[in-house]
């Protein structure tokens, strides 16, 4: 599972294979729909991908605004909050986007430190953050058997303390 999907089209595979290049020299793991397997079904493997994303990157062109593939990889991640807009050409966001802040990487080469750039970057890292660290392997992690009796615990409380406060709440409406 890809911590960040770019979303792009075709035309603009160049741009975002530099920036699948950047982030994932940050140690952050990339989803970019060259990754379809042979016999896999295009729109299957895209949905996975997608729905395991943690950020989603949508590069703005004048060719990835009107295509319907894009919009809706933005829509869906616009739903789950996890879009980020990324402008490579001096292009208008679709309607459904024009509220959203979005990087200007339109001068943008590859340059690590550019401002824009580390942005960007910025941004990711906070989508990210209280999920993991870039590379950790989520799927295989577990909890210790202490940190899960304790949040057991902590959730048998809750419910015993609202049993018991509506127990008292229904004892004074009655009394």
């Amino acid at each position: 599972m890809a911590e960040i999907f770019i979303s792009y089209a075709s035309k603009d595979r160049a741009r975002a294979g530099m920036l699948a290049q950047a982030l994932g020299a940050r140690g952050w793991s990339i989803w970019w729909d060259r990754e379809i397997p042979l016999g896999k079904s295009f729109d299957e493997v895209i949905e996975k991908a997608l729905a395991d994303a943690q950020c989603v990157v949508v590069l703005w062109s004048a060719v990835s605004i009107a295509s319907d593939w894009v919009r809706n990889e933005a829509s869906e991640a616009k739903r789950r909050g996890i879009l980020i807009p990324v402008f490579i050409e001096p292009v208008e966001a679709p309607l459904a986007f024009r509220l959203l802040n979005g990087a200007d990487l339109r001068d943008w080469r590859g340059d690590p430190e550019e401002s824009e750039f580390k942005r960007l970057v910025e941004r990711i890292a906070e989508l990210l953050a209280h999920r993991t660290e870039p590379g950790v392997d989520r799927e295989n992690r577990m909890e210790s058997p202490s940190v899960y009796r304790e949040r057991q615990n902590n959730s048998s409380r809750t419910v015993l303390l609202a049993i018991g406060a509506i127990g008292i709440i229904g004892a004074g409406i009655a009394g």
